[in-house]
């Protein structure tokens, strides 16, 4: 059986046919009128109302205003503001908004002196970006504000621009330990996210805690008209003001200390010796970190940075220098620790028998040429790690140097000369003076180790604890309490000893029992003839380290003179000061008619 297809076709009447087309002539004509009806809006909004659109185009729009925020404020540990932000005034061009950029600029140049060819170029290098404005002059005064403001239309797309400048009240104090503020590199302002022109922290405490100082910058959409005035705000992000931060350091102490160093190279660290907060910290010569939030001239900037005296350069943590005679307090413990010497032991030296403390007392050098010898290389040097000499303290601050203890692996011979030399802190061994002023903070605690702490808290601007820094007991010292008892000793009969003086007897107190050690730092090999006067560059340098109370010790300080001379001379003077300034705050009184403290400790 075959299966047949049969096909089939729809056959439409002609009423169907007819109501197709009456459907399509409504749509093509609906289709028809919307197109009218938009053609006759567009010709309405740009023939009819296209010159009212102008004038408003040209009239109003919007700019984009950038507001810095302030940097958080530095305080003491008694609450003095080191650090905090003043209004800085400038005057910037926005270059879409300039009607001649030649004729602005001149009339700009007959109010204060401005380098035009420079202004011009900057201008012309915005035309990628034509709104980042254009700072043509920095600090202006009233006088220029109000001329500005009051001939407005004479200046089109000049304004005056407000932000925070970082200030210190007090100049030159703490200006290593607080830093300064540079210019963020252009091939890191991106990566970073930083914008041309902002300030980072360079050096310091400004550098170490930047990310909390810093803030977060804001904006503003203003709605302007032609002649620059404000319409309304469009929108706003609020700037956030940095963190604040409160520091170990005392002002006044600090500044007793820049005082003492006033005209001479050196450094000055105090500690606190039962928790190793750091009361003071000085370096001289020293700088005004306000030069750096102004506009610094080429010429001023060399005429700072290329000052003898390197005024940038911390020397209380990077500054590298024999020990000389104070590195006999490790020499001295490492002796009584190895068995080599017992404190009733006596050695003849010069003719004169002498023990342990008096040898401290008068700062023998043939005793401890002795001591040196029996100890060897390798006991002073693990000794010198043991005091946290050789390795960095730890501070907050950036650049700090860890100096250098010499060895066997540094040096494979050592001739008997040689460490004779390295017992009494001469030769290769390299130390800093936050280093010593830790090691006599060691000795003046019993032996504990800490880290120096600068930064006690971060506060929000609101006052609320972000982050505190507690106190960090780094190590403790392998040497018994019975053997740095006598080591104390010895330090006490260096400023106290009563008939022939010990070194340090220029740093005595009649108020307060204070032990210390000199020492006196030779800066070359050059044999000098009697009488022969040596140049500044030659001379010694001087150290004097000490702690007090010589019962349950407050704080412990090193003073470094570079080129001083003698350490008993130059710097346990220096050291009396200090000490002298802190027990007059500890005790809320007054020096006396003669200066001396009345209050016994």
């Amino acid at each position: 059986m075959r299966l047949g297809y049969h096909s089939s076709r729809v056959i439409r009447r002609p009423e169907d046919m007819e109501d197709m087309r009456r459907r399509m002539r409504l749509v093509v004509g609906c289709g028809i009128l919307g197109f009218l009806i938009l053609l006759s809006g567009l010709w309405y909004k740009q023939i009819v109302q296209g010159k009212m659109f102008k004038e408003l185009s040209e009239k109003n729009y919007i700019r984009l205003v950038s507001l810095k925020a302030c940097r958080g404020d530095i305080y003491d540990r008694k609450g003095v503001l080191l650090a905090d932000n003043q209004p800085l005034f400038k005057i910037v061009i926005i270059p879409q908004e300039l009607k001649g950029a030649q004729e602005t600029v001149e009339r700009l140049s007959q109010l204060f002196k401005i380098d035009k060819e420079k202004v011009l170029k900057k201008i012309k290098s915005r035309s990628f970006n034509p709104f980042q404005p254009v700072v043509i002059k920095n600090e202006v005064d009233m006088k220029i504000i109000t001329t500005i403001e009051e001939r407005k239309s004479d200046f089109p797309g000049v304004f005056i621009q407000a932000e925070p400048r970082r200030d210190y009240p007090f100049g030159e104090l703490a200006a290593h330990l607080l830093g300064y503020l540079g210019r963020m590199e252009d091939k890191k302002r991106e990566a970073s996210g930083y914008r041309e022109g902002e300030l980072v922290g360079r050096t310091g405490i400004e550098k170490t805690f930047q990310r909390y100082l810093k803030g977060n910058n804001g904006g503003r959409e203003v709605l302007v008209n032609s002649r620059g005035e404000q319409r309304g705000i469009l929108g706003e992000r609020e700037a956030i003001a940095g963190d604040n931060l409160i520091l170990t350091i005392d002002k006044e102490l600090q500044e007793v200390a820049e005082k003492s160093l006033e005209g001479k190279r050196g450094a000055i660290v105090a500690i606190d010796p039962e928790n190793g907060d750091v009361l003071a910290l000085a370096s001289s010569p020293a700088f005004d970190p306000n030069i750096f939030t102004k506009y610094l001239s080429p010429k001023k900037f060399k005429e700072v940075s290329e000052h003898p005296g390197r005024p940038f350069f911390n020397r209380a943590i990077a500054g590298l220098y024999p020990p000389a005679s104070t590195f006999k307090i490790v020499i001295a413990s490492a002796a009584l620790e190895k068995g080599v010497i017992k404190p009733e032991t006596t050695l003849t030296v010069d003719g004169e028998r002498l023990n342990l403390i008096e040898a401290l007392a008068y700062s023998s050098d043939p005793f401890f040429y002795k001591l040196g010898e029996a100890l060897g290389v390798d006991n002073i040097a693990y000794f010198a790690r043991q005091f946290g000499l050789g390795e960095i303290t730890g501070i907050d601050l950036p650049y700090e140097k860890k100096g250098l203890v010499p060895d066997r692996k540094w040096r494979r011979r050592w001739p008997r000369g040689e460490v004779a030399n390295l017992s009494i802190g001469q030769g290769a061994l390299q130390v800093t003076p936050l280093q010593m002023a830790n090691l006599i903070a060691t000795v003046a605690n019993g032996g504990k180790i800490y880290r120096p702490r600068i930064v006690k808290e971060i506060i929000s601007p609101e006052g609320k604890k972000i982050k505190s820094f507690p106190v960090q007991l780094k190590a403790k010292l392998s040497v018994s309490k019975a053997n740095l008892d006598v080591v104390k000793s010895g330090l006490l009969e260096v400023v106290n000893k009563k008939g022939k003086r010990g070194t340090g007897w220029r740093a005595r107190m009649d108020s307060v029992k204070v032990a210390g050690k000199t020492g006196t730092a030779e800066t070359t090999d050059r044999k000098f003839r009697p009488g022969e006067a040596k140049p500044y560059e030659l001379r010694d340098d001087a150290w004097f380290v000490a702690f007090a109370p010589f019962k349950n010790p407050k704080i412990a300080l090193a003073v470094l003179v570079e080129h001083g001379g003698w350490g008993g001379v130059a710097a346990a003077p220096l050291a009396k000061k200090m000490l002298e300034a802190f027990f007059r705050q500890e005790n809320k009184i007054g020096p006396d008619e003669h200066g001396k403290i009345k209050k016994k400790i």
